[in-house]
């Protein structure tokens, strides 16, 4: 051979290769591996070699190679890799995204498969990016086929139509393979790649039935949604175990069902949920959005396995849940919000004040507002105490003991009107309060504190308790509740005394009005739309006094089962 010959071959393979591939294809790294020879090596080794580029590059390009060639031609690899080429091939092709993991288990897992090796699917997969036949989708672990890609499973494995005459292969090219034969005895074993797979438990013929209505449902939305028992039918004596395994990892969506059963057997490891949950948790962070899961009965920790905790779960017994489904099992957004703004708002500038004369001044202000209060309290407690308190009686009787055990009598009058500032309705009932109470309210007087007017709520209705015997008390929404007569529980009527600050009271007419002659207080409801600061709970009157009068502990209102 011309030793010109083959320093044109090396400039002109070259540059195909930096032109067509680029310098980071394995057809470059092997031309490199040539070019770093040194150029008494043997002739024969550096020839084969550049011959086995050109022959991946006219198989690429699918130029037959000709018999005057000036390189001796060699024979085509083997016809099983070949078969493997057009199986590989063809998984791209039908479902346009594909990946090596399906590759992978295809081959390891399909017994139909096991003459076949996975270094060698792994070096035709390589072959397959490094020919740009397949690229990186951009999305988990998927490569979609590309044009050049589909051109030539056209014309190296798509039988040729009835009345178009193939081309004869040349006497050195094997003959093409016929893919849609050679995979028909394939589709048995789920090779293909499944829309949408659903993964449950066996908890209950009930439960097979929804899966299967459900997958039925999706179906008829539009979504090829599989369950084991569809896939099942599609050959005899299935390995359940082998055909889970299969089509969780070549299930473009795969949704789990959960349920108590799921769970169960998802964190026990047990049977076929069990391996499905080993292989979900080894591949959920790879590809989030291939997996939904979705619950028939509300969503809570009975049904939701400890590796699934604060994922998404889509509720199907709400309202919304179709919509949200579809949008995961189409990847489509649900909201369209509109492109950003070129402009943002003009940001008002505020320009701060010295630290020390802020701070100075907050405090001078709380500091204000406090004297203002204690003042204001000192000189409406003076003026109640004048006006209000029936100081005759005070003098006669120093036990203060009103008609009840446990009740004072000190006031001019027994009950008063508690008005806000801000009433409208008086004298007419507020029947549409805005607030937890009426804007104004006649309640029972009970005592003076320090603090303020204590005001006896609700007095005329009788407000009954049960108690336990470890001092746990509810409060009972009707007379004749069963409970009283219980033994475990003691029964005593209570009263709910609140405080009115004095500060909170801003004026009040001590001999009333026309249509009440008790005394109006009227007051800020500024304690949650109430005047009322605080409140206790006292007993006044137990079952055969086994209950006396004392303040019950307020961290022990509960409510006990019935």
């Amino acid at each position: 051979m011309e030793p010109g010959l083959l320093s044109r071959m090396r400039v002109s393979t070259k540059q195909f290769i930096l032109q067509r591939y680029e310098s980071n294809s394995h057809f470059y790294t092997d031309y490199a591996q040539i070019d770093s020879w040194p150029s008494l090596h043997n002739l024969k080794e550096i020839m084969g070699l550049l011959l086995a580029i050109k022959d991946d590059i006219y198989d690429e390009l699918g130029i037959p190679v000709s018999a005057t060639s000036p390189f001796p031609i060699q024979e085509r690899k083997g016809s099983e890799d070949d078969k493997l080429t057009a199986i590989i091939l063809a998984q791209f092709y039908i479902h346009t995204f594909y990946n090596w993991e399906a590759i992978k288990n295809m081959i390891e897992l399909n017994s139909d498969y096991y003459e076949y090796t996975t270094e060698s699917a792994k070096i035709i997969f390589q072959k397959f990016i490094d020919r740009k036949i397949i690229a990186y989708s951009g999305h988990g672990p998927a490569y979609n086929i590309t044009e050049e890609g589909k051109k030539l499973y056209e014309r190296k494995y798509v039988p040729q139509k009835e009345n178009s005459k193939a081309p004869e292969p040349t006497s050195n090219e094997a003959p093409p393979i016929n893919t849609a034969n050679f995979l028909s005895s394939k589709v048995s074993n789920i090779i293909e790649m499944i829309e949408v797979f659903l993964s449950y438990s066996w908890d209950s013929p009930a439960h097979q039935e929804q899966v299967a209505a459900f997958a039925n449902y999706l179906r008829i939305s539009g979504y090829d949604a599989r369950i084991d028992i569809m896939l099942s039918e599609q050959e005899t004596s299935i390995d359940f175990t082998k055909m889970m395994h299969t089509a969780i990892h070549q299930s473009k969506k795969v949704i789990i069902i959960l349920t108590k059963g799921y769970k169960e057997r998802a964190e026990k490891y047990a049977g076929g949920v069990g391996q499905e949950y080993i292989l979900l948790l080894k591949d959920i962070d790879k590809s989030p959005n291939k997996y939904i899961l979705v619950s028939f009965e509300g969503i809570n920790d009975d049904i939701v396995p400890f590796g699934l905790r604060s994922r998404e779960i889509i509720d199907c017994s709400l309202d919304s849940w179709e919509q949200k489904l579809f949008s995961k099992l189409s990847d489509e957004t649900r909201y369209v919000f509109s492109p950003v703004a070129p402009t943002k708002p003009a940001i008002q500038k505020i320009v701060p004040g010295k630290f020390i004369k802020d701070v100075q001044q907050k405090t001078k202000l709380v500091k204000i507002d406090n004297e203002a209060k204690v003042k204001a309290s000192l000189k409406m407690e003076k003026r109640i105490k004048k006006d209000l308190i029936d100081h005759k009686m005070m003098k006669e009787r120093k036990d203060r003991v009103g008609m009840f055990p446990g009740t004072n009598t000190i006031f001019t009058s027994s009950r008063a009107i508690i008005r806000s500032i801000d009433d409208k309705h008086y004298p007419e009932v507020d029947d549409k309060p805005t607030g937890p109470i009426s804007s104004w309210v006649r309640e029972q007087l009970y005592d003076l504190t320090n603090e303020g007017i204590e005001i006896w709520i609700a007095a005329a209705l009788g407000i009954e308790i049960i108690m336990d015997k470890f001092g746990n008390w509810e409060i009972l929404r009707e007379k004749n509740d069963s409970r009283k007569s219980d033994p475990q529980y003691k029964s005593a009527e209570i009263m709910i005394i609140c405080t009115i600050p004095y500060h909170n009271i801003i004026d009040y007419r001590k001999d009333g009005d026309e249509y009440f002659s008790d005394p109006h207080i009227f007051c800020k409801f500024d304690f949650n739309g109430t005047p009322y600061s605080k409140t206790r709970y006292k007993i006044y009157y137990g079952e055969e006094t086994e209950l006396p009068t004392y303040d019950l502990d307020p961290s022990k209102k509960t409510t006990f089962d019935k």
